[in-house]
């Protein structure tokens, strides 16, 4: 009964307390002035109403209360800055925001809820510097109001939905330095003062402009000339819009450009030769439009690092001699894909001292590629894929001495369509660009669980997440050198960039970046977490607001040139504290020592609704660190990254972009917010796993990677949804290109090319990986094809990874797998053996040969294969095969490819090779290393030595080294002559 009183004692204190606050006058300790008041009360009720949990702390007084994201004058008297960056604003930005005339510096960026037509409004905030309204969906045109707000210094609009031509009263802004609009949908011609329409404004007067980024817009007409007179541009982004005409003659007239981004416009006609007179050029792409004509020699600029004038029109020329006359000492990279380079590449091309890659796709370079000179240290990557050179002297040796890896490419040359030319070169494969490899720390030992790990100390940590766009980078790839240089530059530079309002200071060893890629339009997109300092779990709320604030606003200058922040990956929140009147804090203190009572009887109700927001927030959240628990251990993800259902819903259009369909659920293609491609698979609810083998599969996924294997980009577990996020393959499946898609058959080298690199993949998983992994379940739709129809195998973490007394088997309790490709002695045994995926992989072999699904007809395809060879040979195979490749395939090729598939589709294991076997025998047959030593060749067909059509006496013969050979002449009884790996020639009679 005491207890009960006192309570009631406690509550009628508290409700006291409350309805005296409550009748206090709303202004009765304001001290900042009513119009400003009022207009931000207009905006949090907009807000609210569009999000009910959004919580800004906006109580009492906006000056003397500390209102989140408010910054006031030093009288505390009129609000000069909102800064609400990342906040999950929700709404419209009202008229009322006109009230706030003495503000300086409007930040909404990030708020992907804010819509609606900017309000002209905007234009009375005369006293406005910074205008940031980045990454939200802001429909409708740019007020012409803006043009009023002659104090502003940045003006970023891009990221939205904006639309309507850009108004020329912009030009009115004579102090903005940045002028970002990219990324909206902007149309027309850009205004410049010499119109007639114009009354003599136009961008061209915006004489303090230093950026102006305009790509991808739907921008039309010529580039106005008018505007390479403005005397501090440095930056002129136009890529991805519909320019036409010509580049304006007046580039001449730039005194300080860096930067000039053309490409993917339609432009036409001959490059001016006054271009190559900006000597204070970087960086200059002009990809993707129509120009014709010669190319100008670009030797005069000496401060050129990256030039791109891949796919125009130009007259065929020679490699150009003024690339290599000595003056270009810092090109990076030249990108001169499909321009009719015709003729021999120089190899004092590879010597250029500051050269990284070299791009010459697609054009029509003849002869031999020439790596018998000195090779820069600085060349990583020359692609020639779909040229016409037919040979390759010498090895890369280097000037400094120093080792390299230079990637070459030479996928459909003739190099490496010639099987008799020996060594066969590893860039014959398709050219795929290789993933970025963070810097790693072997002495870290800790298991951070559900935070993360700090490679540089060694903490474990919950970093602030960003994503940052180089919008020009002068390089083709980020390397892990470019980001030791850039996280110091972003640590010292946020440092020396925070002010009393953005206050925050970063060491070296705080900024980490832990993923780089190149766009498909020529940036570099990158993830940067910036951890706490050492002893802290998290940065407070204010140090990363002032972190993106800092990014956003471009305060500073980086050495990889121009960028962009498209989004945020956290939001702020409500942690800013609120600061009352003294009378009110009196108020409150009386009814909250009281109240403190209270808050005893709800904690273990609250630790209880705190587990189960964390379990909601991290599956995961409940186990273990790095030791076993009663729900097991956590789950250490190396590559993986967590995505949100939201996240996964807004990338796939709300589930509405289907691949395909699947016995484990439903692919959808998706676009994540970095421009990224994926396919992500949803387990139906007959699929779905428990939480133990859910976390089993992702460690098997995120640890393994191999160029033939697809890539596990992230996951979702939520209680009823399982999802993997995996890279997207372009080219979809083998199975749709071999008799789904009929319009364009694979040829022969093609299908070998994909079955080889299928093999690679496989044989990675049950020889590499550790512990091996047996798939399960190949077949052709599990064998996908990216953009250059380079073979992934996928699904490969379904079959589960074991070794069992160091045997590679799995035992199962029911037969899975697809009719077809099932193993006749896994059927019998329910024992899954490494052996069986080479049954499996056998029958895709076949599949690729006859070009139909091995149960076409009714019929088991293998074994007629099989049946077919056995009583009448190759003779009794041919009208089996696809008829596309049919007259094709040489009869020696046909021969050892058959022999092999049936091999891999003998009835028992034991007669069966290794994944790792095959790889060595097909890539003997394409001309790669064969692995085999002198002696005879004894075939294995059903269970037993079998006298094949070709004599088993094929051996390598001790001859010197040749790379050329005698040409076969199938059915003349001609020898067919193959050099070996190892100096030898292999020689098959036929009989």
């Amino acid at each position: 009964m005491a207890t009960r009183g006192f309570l009631r004692i406690v509550s009628a204190v508290l409700v006291f307390s409350l309805l005296v606050l409550n009748v206090l006058p709303k202004g009765a300790f304001a001290a900042t002035r009513a119009e400003d008041v009022t207009a931000l009360n207009a905006l949090l009720r907009e807000w609210s109403s569009g999000n009910p949990s959004l919580n800004l702390n906006w109580v009492g007084d906006p000056c003397l209360g500390s209102w989140t994201g408010i910054a006031c004058d030093p009288s505390n008297t009129t609000v000069i800055a909102l800064n609400l960056d990342g906040y999950n604003l929700r709404g419209r930005l009202l008229p009322d925001v006109g009230g706030l005339t003495n503000l300086q510096t409007l930040e909404l960026s990030a708020n992907d809820g804010l819509t609606g037509d900017l309000p002209k409004e905007l234009g009375n905030l005369l006293n406005l510097q910074t205008l940031s309204l980045q990454w939200c969906n802001f429909t409708g045109p740019l007020p012409e109001e803006l043009g009023n707000l002659v104090q502003l210094t940045f003006l970023g609009v891009n990221g939205n939905e904006l639309t309507g031509q850009v108004p020329r009263t912009i030009g009115n802004l004579k102090n903005v330095t940045w002028f970002d609009l990219s990324i909206n949908k902007f149309s027309g011609p850009l205004p410049v003062s010499t119109d007639p329409a114009s009354n003599g404004v136009g961008l061209d007067n915006m004489t303090a402009v230093m950026h102006f980024h305009f790509n991808n817009n739907s921008l039309s007409g010529s580039i106005p000339g008018e505007i390479f007179s403005l005397p501090n541009l440095i930056h002129l982004i136009f890529d991805h819009n519909q320019f036409s005409g010509s580049v304006p003659a007046e580039t001449g007239n730039s005194k300080s450009l860096q930067i000039i981004r053309f490409d993917f416009n339609q432009l036409t006609d001959v490059m001016p030769t006054e271009l190559t007179t900006v000597t204070t050029l970087t960086d200059v792409n002009l990809r993707g439009n129509q120009l014709s004509g010669a190319i100008p020699d670009f030797s005069p600029l000496i401060n050129l690092q990256s030039l791109d004038l891949g796919d125009n029109l130009f007259d065929p020329y020679v490699f150009p001699t003024w690339v290599l006359n000595g003056s270009l000492t810092q090109l990076m990279t030249l990108y001169l894909r499909n321009t009719s380079l015709i003729g021999e590449l120089p190899n004092k091309v590879f010597a250029l001292p500051a050269i990284n890659t070299l791009d010459l796709e697609s054009n029509q370079i003849n002869g031999s590629l020439d790596f018998s000179g000195s090779v820069s240290g600085t060349l990583t990557t020359v692609i020639l894929d779909n040229n016409q050179i037919s040979g390759f002297v010498g090895q890369p040796l280097l000037s400094s001495g120093a080792a390299t890896d230079v990637n070459i490419s030479l996928y459909d040359n003739p190099i490496c369509k010639n099987r008799y030319i020996q060594p066969k070169l590893a860039g014959c494969g398709q050219y795929e660009q290789e993933r970025y490899q963070p810097a790693t720390n072997g002495s870290c030992k800790n298991q951070c669980g559900s935070k993360t790990l700090n490679p540089r100390s060694c903490v474990c940590a919950n970093p602030l997440q960003l994503n940052l766009m180089l919008t020009a980078p002068s390089m083709a790839f980020f390397t892990t050198e470019d980001a030791e240089v850039l996280e110091n530059e972003l640590a010292g530079n946020i440092t020396s960039a925070s002010t009393s309002i953005d206050k925050v200071s970063l060491k070296p060893d705080q900024v980490y970046i832990q993923n780089a890629f190149t766009t498909t339009d020529m940036r570099i997109s990158l993830t940067i977490l910036v951890f706490p300092e050492s002893g802290s779990l998290s940065l407070s709320q204010e140090e990363r607001s002032a972190i993106v604030h800092i990014i956003r606003q471009h305060k500073f200058v980086i050495s990889y040139g121009p960028y962009n922040l498209p989004e945020d990956l956290f939001r702020v929140g409500s942690g800013h504290g609120v600061t009352l009147s003294k009378l009110a804090i009196v108020f409150i203190a009386l009814g909250g020592a009281l109240g403190f009572l209270l808050c005893l009887g709800f904690a273990a109700y609250a630790v209880r609704e705190r587990r189960s927001i964390m379990r909601a927030m991290d599956p995961f959240a409940d186990w273990a660190e790095g030791t076993e628990s009663k729900n097991g251990r956590r789950p250490e993800l190396k590559r993986a990254r967590p995505f949100s259902l939201s996240e996964l819903k807004e990338a796939t259009n709300d589930w509405s972009e289907v691949l395909g369909e699947g016995g484990y659920g439903t692919v959808y293609i998706g676009t994540l917010k970095n421009g990224e491609l994926v396919a992500i698979k949803r387990a139906n609810k007959d699929s779905m796993q428990g939480l133990n083998e859910f976390r089993n599969e992702l460690e098997l996924l995120s640890r393994v990677h191999h160029r033939n294997l697809v890539d596990l980009v992230g996951f979702c577990y939520k209680s009823k949804e399982q999802c993997l996020v995996y890279e997207f393959m372009s080219n979809g499946t083998l199975r749709e290109r071999l008799y789904e898609n009929v319009d364009t058959p694979l040829a022969w080298e093609t299908r070998l090319d994909i079955i080889i690199n299928a093999a690679r993949g496989l044989a990675y998983l049950h020889d590499h990986a550790s512990p091996p992994i047996i798939h399960g379940d190949i077949k052709s739709a599990n064998i996908l094809l990216n953009q250059k129809l380079l073979a992934k195998v996928a699904d490969f973490g379904l079959g589960k990874a074991t070794a069992i007394d160091g045997e590679k088997v799995l035992y199962s309790d029911e037969i899975k797998g697809t009719r077809g490709y099932l193993d006749p002695e896994y059927f019998q045994t329910h024992i899954h053996t490494d052996k069986s995926d080479v049954f499996s992989y056998g029958v895709v072999m076949v599949e690729a040969l006859t070009g139909r699904s091995p149960t076409y007809g009714g019929k088991d395809r293998t074994r007629e294969i099989r049946n077919a060879f056995n009583a009448e040979g190759l003779a009794g195979v041919r009208p089996l095969m696809d008829p596309s490749i049919r007259d094709t395939v040489p009869e020696p090729d046909l021969y050892l490819y058959l022999i092999l598939a049936l091999r891999c589709t003998e009835e028992f294991g034991e007669g069966r090779p290794t994944m790792t076997e095959v790889v060595k025998e097909l890539e003997s047959l394409t001309g790669g290393f064969t692995g085999v030593s002198s002696g005879t060749v004894s075939v294995r067909v059903d269970g037993k030595n079998r006298s094949p059509e070709y004599s088993d006496t094929a051996s390598l013969v001790n001859t010197s080294m040749s790379t050329s050979s005698e040409n076969a002449k199938d059915g003349e009884g001609n020898a067919f002559h193959y050099s070996g790996a190892y100096g030898g020639t292999t020689t098959l009679q036929p009989k």
